[in-house]
């Protein structure tokens, strides 16, 4: 047993030009009872390739950011005004935006720079990373559309993508454009389910081409169906000049069913060691698929081929999406540790959800 009260946990790493970001948790819901404490750390990147013990280095503290208790990190790409970008998510309506420009000297932190804009609702939780590109903030995480039912059933959740565009982004302002801000839910039932299926849609993932179209990668289970479904990873599209994501495909299809528990498993049940390689970058979108720019030689890589995404692709296949919400008993039930529990065949279905 342990009342420790600073604990620092779930690490997150990003590169950013000749900068390393590692963010983490705070404890607490602010800066700990014990003192302010950092929230992000920058590492000279150069530096720390060349095998330096002492690389330039800085630190934003809670106090620094807000009282932020945690910042999520963003992937860069293109053109960024020398701006990295973190924010802010706190479980209310506001998303908080702050920004800055690599440190002028060695060892001191930038001034942050800050906006904001209120959602309709709590800002989620987003995937692994945000990605900024063409003075746009795209994210994805997921968001309760049906509460547990204790003992029963586990909460269902959907997809929410948004689109935050910057009117202004300079090393001394960032300024949302706030009407031009796009929030969306999707993924609730596929044509094809059952009048009464419930299902749920999770653990997203973020790619964004050159052109600002974006992909969405994430799982998706049944929890009661009239036909068995099992576990399946998804994509969907959101072309730059489309007002919506469109409908869902189906890009990995799994070959078990979990099971729901409310007690804690077997503590040596998990997932099979021999399939922690499993990989699909072979599959590709279907005809209609969008790339991601292209080269004078007419050879383009597909959007689903995008690093990000692969590795996606390998965690969804990989993991059940069973219930994941706080405090809650449930447990993940163990993956079958049958050699034969994932299809080898890369598949891509054509399909809608």
């Amino acid at each position: 047993m342990t009342t420790e009260t600073n604990y620092r946990d779930f690490p997150r790493l990003t590169m950013n030009g000749d900068l390393l970001l590692v963010a983490h948790n705070a404890a607490n819901s602010k800066a700990d009872t014990d003192g302010d404490r950092p929230v992000l750390s920058a590492y000279h990147l150069p530096s720390l390739r060349q095998g330096s013990d002492d690389p330039p280095n800085w630190q934003y503290y809670s106090s620094d950011l807000n009282d932020a208790p945690r910042v999520f990190l963003v992937s860069h790409r293109g053109n960024t005004s020398g701006l990295s970008f973190v924010t802010d998510i706190r479980g209310d309506v506001t998303l908080r935006v702050a920004a800055f420009v690599p440190a002028s000297e060695p060892h001191l932190a930038p001034a942050p720079i800050f906006a904001s804009h209120d959602l309709g609702s709590a800002a989620p939780w987003p995937g692994p990373f945000m990605v900024f590109r063409s003075n746009t903030l795209h994210m994805a995480g997921q968001v309760q559309v049906a509460a547990r039912v204790a003992n029963q059933q586990p909460p269902r959740l959907s997809i929410r993508a948004l689109r935050i565009p910057f009117a202004t982004a300079s090393p001394t302002t960032i300024m949302i454009d706030h009407g031009a801000v796009n929030d969306l839910i999707f993924g609730k039932n596929a044509p094809t389910d059952a009048a009464g299926d419930l299902v749920t849609y999770e653990v997203s993932d973020t790619a964004v081409n050159k052109h600002s179209d974006a992909i969405y990668v994430f799982g998706r289970t049944g929890i009661v169906t009239a036909q068995l479904l099992f576990p399946e990873v998804r994509y969907s599209v959101w072309a730059h000049s489309e007002s919506k994501p469109r409908r869902s495909a189906l890009l990995r299809a799994g070959d078990y069913q979990p099971q729901w528990f409310y007690d804690p498993p077997d503590p040596t049940s998990g997932p099979d060691p021999r399939r922690d390689g499993e990989d699909i970058h072979h599959a590709r979108v279907p005809q209609d698929r969008l790339r991601d720019g292209g080269r004078r030689s007419g050879r383009r890589r597909d959007l689903l081929d995008h690093p990000r995404i692969r590795g996606q692709r390998r965690r969804l296949t990989r993991r059940s999406v069973l219930d994941r919400g706080r405090g809650a008993r449930q447990r993940d039930v163990a993956l079958s540790n049958s050699p034969e529990r994932l299809s080898k065949t890369p598949l891509v279905r054509r399909s809608s959800a």
